[in-house]
């Protein structure tokens, strides 16, 4: 089999750094929102769970994509212990419990 170049650096640096703020902010408001958002707080968590859900999705739907390897899905310890098809069932899986989630998070917002 083929291996895919490498993403170039510069790339690999912006987005890790638009992930990592993404999250964090989100991980910030939804630990210790400030008082002006404290009505948020549901639309935050569902947010979050749909961030994370797209992520684990990804990574296990597009293994060997660009946006796995940034994630450092290859390196992850999970792959030593199950190996690479069962980890990409496992992040798919919990993808797909994340997405659950946000959805049940989000029509009970609405409704």
């Amino acid at each position: 089999m083929e291996e895919r170049p490498a993403p170039p650096r510069m790339l690999r640096i912006t987005t890790a750094i638009i992930l990592v703020g993404i999250l964090g902010t989100l991980l910030w408001l939804i630990i210790a929102p400030p008082a002006v958002y404290a009505h948020y707080h549901s639309w935050f968590q569902a947010a979050f769970d749909l961030l994370m859900g797209i992520i684990f999705t990804c990574c296990g739907l597009f293994y060997h994509s660009w946006f796995a390897t940034i994630m450092g899905v290859h390196k992850a310890p999970i792959i030593l212990h199950f190996g690479p098809e069962r980890a990409r069932l496992y992040y798919t899986v919990i993808g797909l419990v994340f997405l659950t989630l946000a959805g049940v998070g989000f029509l009970l917002l609405v409704w």
